[in-house]
């Protein structure tokens, strides 16, 4: 494992040519404004026990005083703090903390999971979209990325493009070999699509499946409207898409 104190991307080869590198950035201000509400709950209590001793403009010194610490603090943690970053090459990704590094190529992503980490993602028209996605590789390692990566939809991207061809081909094999694969709420063989407590779809009844960055959408012949589920509570989204769309014989 590489030294992660001494780590240069461009020292990496066997993962072919770096790419890009998208380094932690806060663009969130929620631990700002935990600060803020700690320095205030103890100021503002504070200073209303001096106004009868120290008046009123001291008092309210008090509370400017904590409200200047607490916008100062987040100032010096992000000049202190060693954030992840994430360097994507030809063959991989590089996961870099200042505790350990990862060289992740393509073929070791097992399941990439999309999750909602907070309730409203910050420069989104929409809710629900997944700003963060939590990889895990077939040596069992688990990567947590998140928006606070820079250009975080083009890395995502990238890492679902990437990985999602070689994912497929391992599933593939899998349904051609008589087993059933899971995608949490669905299971897909070679005879059917199954959805939850639903009986099994034949392939012949199902047109196409689709996503966008809300939902997975799979339309069947006998409805008038699609199966629906957010694009964050399946697996490998866009492996399922693609399988359904190859064992129905239809394209959307």
């Amino acid at each position: 494992m590489a030294d992660s104190k001494s780590f240069q991307f461009e020292s990496v080869t066997k993962l072919g040519a770096l790419k890009s590198v998208h380094k932690f950035w806060i663009n969130d201000v929620s631990e700002s404004v935990k600060v803020y509400t700690v320095f205030l709950l103890i100021g503002i209590p504070f200073a209303l026990i001096l106004i009868p001793l120290l008046g009123i403009q001291f008092s309210l010194g008090i509370i400017l005083f904590f409200m200047l610490i607490s916008g100062i603090m987040p100032l010096f943690n992000l000049r202190f703090t060693k954030f992840p970053s994430v360097a994507l090459y030809e063959n991989g990704f590089v996961y870099y903390d200042p505790k350990n590094v990862k060289e992740i190529a393509w073929s070791d992503i097992e399941t990439i999971w999309g999750q909602q980490r907070y309730p409203f993602p910050k420069y989104r028209g929409y809710l629900n979209f997944p700003n963060a996605y939590i990889i895990y590789t077939t040596d069992g390692s688990i990567i947590k990325l998140g928006s606070g990566f820079a250009r975080f939809d083009a890395l995502a991207k990238n890492i679902f493009q990437k990985s999602s061809p070689i994912i497929f081909s391992r599933y593939w094999q899998k349904i051609q070999s008589g087993q059933r694969v899971s995608f949490d709420v669905f299971e897909v063989d070679r005879n059917a699509l199954y959805f939850g407590a639903s009986l099994p779809t034949v392939w012949q009844n199902v047109r196409h499946a689709s996503s966008n960055s809300i939902n997975i959408y799979v339309q069947l012949k006998d409805r008038s409207y699609p199966l629906a589920v957010r694009f964050s509570s399946i697996p490998n989204p866009l492996v399922f898409c693609e399988l359904v769309n190859k064992l129905s014989g239809n394209n959307p």
